[in-house]
């Protein structure tokens, strides 16, 4: 015979990967799901993925696709091939923004586990009905054991009639018993899982809520206006205002928020600050909520601020960051990974001439490549209140929500991402990891942005950002 065992695992390999990476189409997902309950709902109120309201059932059919299409990398090791090399995730961003606080929704990181196993089986049993879908990926395929001399490469499609039923039994042999082993491709867990707690928070991203930020100034009662791009609040003082402004209109995302004082009588500004759309909304939220708080106990701080070269520096001693010592520059930096920073010029020379004398913040990865990171600027008269809290909520270590679609590979490293298998606000009711297995189990049984203010000014020259 021209072709080896390994020759039909390799082919068999291949129909299971086209068969995953078929699952894009929507239609498919919908087919697979629509009448299935959420395995976490059973027994209290069961309920259908169909069932849901729309926003979130786009979603969670979005997450369980992504994990679909991350194993279909891994799909050789349903047959016993030789496994390919790790790849990198292929899923893409959110689409739409998620304002449901990740615990409060009706279906737990496990439910979307379980979700991805039930489509991955039902795509490799659907691209498998008959001889002619196998056919149909295989013709096309080299024989892997005939690649060695370009003269004797062939294709499956030169075999002889003859030749092609034992072929087409064996790699069918193969493809239903991959079947009934689809749940390996996401064992132990699948990275990162599909909707977790992260942290430490600065390296979490811009996460899935582009308005969270806002809600601590709605709740302030400031004014909300809308326009083409831009959210802004004003407080009921009218000095404070804090403009929400959105590159993409059409997603909601790379949102950059932009926060500034001004005196009542000639609008000059006092202070300002403002953060790039990679800025994790924990951050800004901190000083919106500072901002209110200040406004409803001590007001004058804000307008007339008397800050120190160093004061609101106090969250980052407590954390442990360490300061940089170079003449001219105040820089704080993070002590675990040494990639998140602060810290501003002082330096009378470079004030003279020209250099900004602004907090400069940074976390994440910069460069060189993608920028994954996030970057903000905060006046040097800034309250030191508000710098306070600030720098409070870039050493704040405590997990924040995410979806893992929305990590970014270069800081998984960096990261303790744990399942987040919260049903609304029950946690008892959340499945265990035993039963979540079993349900595993039981569904792979086989069937028939906007430039920042002062753009020379950088990072604080000492900072480090490695990798």
């Amino acid at each position: 015979m021209p072709y080896t065992d390994d020759d039909l695992r390799a082919a068999a390999a291949e129909h299971c990967a086209a068969a995953l990476e078929h699952v894009d189409l929507p239609e498919h997902v919908v087919e697979h799901l629509e009448d299935q309950v959420i395995p976490s709902s059973k027994g209290y109120n069961p309920r259908t993925w169909g069932s849901l309201p729309e926003a979130q059932r786009d979603l969670a059919y979005e997450l369980a696709t992504d994990l679909v299409l991350d194993a279909a990398w891994r799909a050789e090791q349903l047959v016993g091939h030789i496994p390919a090399p790790d790849a990198p995730r292929v899923a893409s961003p959110t689409t739409t923004p998620v304002l449901t606080p990740l615990a409060e929704l009706p279906f737990t990181s496990d439910d979307i586990l379980t979700a991805a196993v039930r489509v991955a089986a039902k795509q490799i049993a659907w691209a498998s009905d008959d001889a002619s879908d196998i056919w149909a990926t295989m013709d096309g395929q080299f024989i892997q054991s005939t690649l060695g001399n370009p003269v004797t490469a062939r294709k499956w499609s030169t075999l002889p009639q003859d030749q092609r039923e034992p072929v087409e039994v064996r790699v069918y042999e193969l493809l239903y018993e991959a079947r009934d082993l689809v749940g390996t491709l996401f064992a132990p867990e699948p990275r990162p899982a599909p909707i977790a707690n992260v942290a430490p928070p600065f390296l979490a991203g811009p996460g899935h809520n582009p308005m969270l930020p806002g809600q601590p100034l709605q709740l302030a009662a400031w004014i909300r206006a809308e326009r083409e791009g831009a959210t802004r609040y004003t407080s009921p003082c009218g000095r404070v205002r804090a403009e929400a402004r959105t590159t993409d209109t059409s997603t909601g995302t790379d949102t950059t928020w932009t926060t500034s004082c001004h005196a009542l009588l000639t609008g000059r500004e006092i202070w300002h600050a403002q953060f790039d759309p990679q800025t994790p909304p924990e951050i800004v939220a901190a000083l919106h909520t500072a901002i209110a708080t200040q406004l409803a106990t001590a007001p004058r701080a804000l307008f007339d601020p008397s800050t120190p070269p160093d004061a609101g520096l106090a969250p980052l001693r407590t954390a442990g960051w360490f300061a940089e010592t170079v003449p001219g520059y105040i820089a704080w930096t993070e002590p675990s990974a040494e990639i998140a920073t602060i810290g501003r010029c002082t330096d009378p020379g470079s004030l003279a001439a020209g250099k900004s004398d602004d907090w400069v913040l940074s976390g994440g990865v910069l460069g060189p490549g993608p920028k994954e990171g996030w970057y903000a600027q905060l006046s040097a008269r800034i309250p030191a209140e508000l710098l306070a809290a600030v720098t409070g909520a870039v050493a704040d270590r405590t997990p924040v929500e995410r979806l893992g679609r929305d990590l970014t590979d270069e800081h998984l490293i960096y990261l303790d991402v744990q399942p987040l298998n919260t049903v609304g606000k029950t946690q008892a009711l959340a499945p265990t990891r035993a039963g979540a297995a079993a349900l595993r189990t039981a569904v792979t049984q086989p069937s028939a942005a906007q430039p920042l203010h002062h753009a020379d000014s950088g990072p604080p020259e000492p900072a480090r950002r490695g990798r």
